[in-house]
């Protein structure tokens, strides 16, 4: 099971492949995204068989930090670079929100544009 927050625009396409490249490579009950030294226990990869225990974490011992959770478990770290955008990065109040308009626009200059990474067809 993948999980994400909703505020976070600049996930990287590849996340899930990545989380669990790192589970199964360290035999870990789950895996957690990393970027810029700091663990994101929101984002990751988390086997369905943990879903009882956080029920009952949640219910019975009213615990609502997902690090206290998953302290529990061994846990894979993946991580990820932070440029050209932390692809973490969390939006929390409208001027976050004006701030990764603008890192999105940056980001987008930075790539290839269409016209320059297709094949020129001396045909056209």
């Amino acid at each position: 099971l993948l999980s994400v927050p909703t505020d976070t625009p600049f996930l990287p396409a590849d996340l899930g492949e990545r989380l669990k490249e790192a589970r199964d490579r360290a035999g870990a009950h789950l895996a957690c995204a990393m970027s810029a030294d700091r663990t994101h226990p929101v984002v990751g990869l988390w086997d369905a068989r943990l879903a009882d225990d956080l029920e009952r974490a949640m219910v019975e011992d009213d615990m609502r930090k997902i690090d206290l959770w998953t302290a529990r478990f061994r846990i894979a770290q993946a991580s990820f670079p932070i440029e050209p955008v932390d692809p973490f990065y969390n939006i929390n109040r409208p001027g976050d929100l004006a701030e990764a308009a603008g890192l999105a626009r940056a980001a987008m200059a930075s790539l290839p544009s269409e016209s320059s990474s297709r094949a020129v067809n001396p045909k056209s």
